[in-house]
């Protein structure tokens, strides 16, 4: 028995069942199969957003490096931790081309760009990706020949399937992850787990912090109200009704209808006005009637509006600005400004956290001194801000042509008259002019003047 066993127990046809609590709060099973059943395969905003995010995460290509400046090399790491907006991505670009040296057609660049024989990068990295959000983990093993050696393959394995168990001490965990359709357990270092913080919340929970949370743990009773307004306005749709009752408008019981005359009522009511394609038409009659109304239409009952209203909480659990997927209030200056956002808010944080996985336990199988970084100058997004680094790289006379290079992203020239500055020419110094320094007008010498 080891010191703390997580138990992941895969269910094959898993149906998420909602039911109310005592606060009359909507509540649904928390296990990983539910999130990706009910949540993803099921809700359509869920699936929007995570498509979303992964449609962007799997396509930024990347490059192999070994450290020259370690020093810069951790400017630049620090400067990607803490970019808030798109101008700042682009100031890291001379960090990292001034501290890294790209390595080409290295064993690892050719295992990552064909990770088996089944799946493309951009394959594995949806999976990878796409586990991660939806369920919190993803776990990635790499078939070596021995334990713990160098792989030769990468295969995603869902997480849903994986029972993790923690062995050894809290300071020095071992971790082993049992697959369920296979006979062996696998060992932690032939595993890549990409996982979300899960902080322990009591002493009953040890060991949680090894599993990761899913995202959509704090939106349990959201997606339960969300599916409930969906198949509460699905079918008022359909059915829409019964709206109401028609009645004798008489007060004098000789004057109402008999039940003959009520069915014959209904009948004839159905036949003209019931349907989808007759919702809301008008009928006119010559009898004496009143209706009394006792049902509510989807915009009565204002469902769309708190569908919209929980669009907006489940964008914010993923960092999606709401313009992405809804065209309420989605000006162009607000879509313009939300797909940068989705960039930086949403995507390069997922690239980056897998990144750092890959850092810790795969690199230092092919070697010291490795790095992997991505290159974000791929989304159109940026190309604004990219544009205007470029201008201003080429008004910076004072440094060398390589510093531009690197400024945007270019490789470095091996030529030395790439190194030298240059200046332009026509600027010639006063002194060549004839002129002393002490008689030219002190304004044009002050620069706050």
């Amino acid at each position: 028995m080891g010191l703390f066993d997580l138990k992941r127990k895969a269910k094959g046809n898993t149906n998420l069942s909602f039911t109310i609590n005592q606060s009359g709060e909507w509540v649904y099973d928390n296990g990983s199969s539910a999130y990706i059943n009910s949540g993803y395969k099921a809700l359509p905003n869920v699936y929007s957003i995570i498509s979303l995010i992964l449609s962007k995460t799997t396509i930024v290509p990347f490059e192999i490096y070994t450290v020259k400046n370690k020093q810069k090399y951790k400017k630049y790491k620090a400067s990607i931790a803490n970019a808030k907006e798109v101008r700042d991505y682009t100031r890291t670009i001379q960090l990292k081309n001034e501290s890294l040296e790209k390595i080409e057609n290295s064993e690892l660049e050719e295992l990552l760009l064909n990770p088996n024989d089944y799946q493309s990068m951009e394959q594995l990295n949806w999976e990878i990706d796409g586990y991660k959000l939806l369920t919190g983990n993803s776990i990635l093993y790499g078939i070596g020949m021995n334990e713990g050696a160098k792989p030769s393959e990468l295969h995603n394995i869902p997480s849903p399937l994986i029972d993790l168990t923690v062995k050894g001490t809290p300071f020095a965990p071992e971790f082993e992850y049992k697959v369920s359709y296979l006979r062996n357990p696998l060992s932690g270092d032939d595993i890549c787990h990409f996982k979300y913080w899960n902080p322990i919340s009591d002493n009953s929970t040890p060991g949680q912090q090894y599993w990761g949370i899913s995202p959509l743990k704090s939106c349990e009773n959201l997606l339960g109200r969300y599916k409930d307004a969906d198949i509460t306005q699905g079918f008022q749709f359909k059915n829409m009704g019964p709206g109401g009752m028609i009645t004798g408008a008489s007060s004098n019981l000789e004057a109402n209808l008999t039940e003959e005359q009520a069915v014959a009522v209904q009948d004839r009511f159905d036949q003209q006005h019931k349907g989808t394609y007759k919702a809301g038409s008008i009928m006119v009659t010559p009898s004496n009637l009143k209706w009394s109304a006792f049902g509510l239409s989807p915009v009565d009952l204002n469902i769309a509006k708190g569908k919209e209203e929980m669009a907006v909480e489940l964008s914010n659990v993923y960092h999606v600005p709401i313009s992405m997927i809804s065209q309420a209030n989605s000006t162009e200056n607000n879509m313009i400004e939300g797909r940068k956002a989705l960039i930086t808010d949403a995507v390069i944080p997922i690239v980056e956290a897998r990144k750092s996985v890959y850092q810790r336990k795969l690199l230092p199988k092919f070697g010291d001194n490795l790095v992997i970084e991505y290159d974000y100058t791929i989304f159109s997004e940026l190309q604004e801000d990219l544009e205007k680094l470029s201008k201003t790289a080429a008004a910076m006379w004072w440094i060398t042509p390589n510093e531009r290079r690197a400024m945007t992203n270019y490789d470095q020239k091996k030529d030395p008259l790439m190194n030298r500055i240059y200046t332009p020419t026509g600027l010639i110094p006063l002194e060549d002019l004839g002129m002393n320094m002490e008689d030219v007008d002190s304004e044009f010498l002050d620069p706050e003047s």
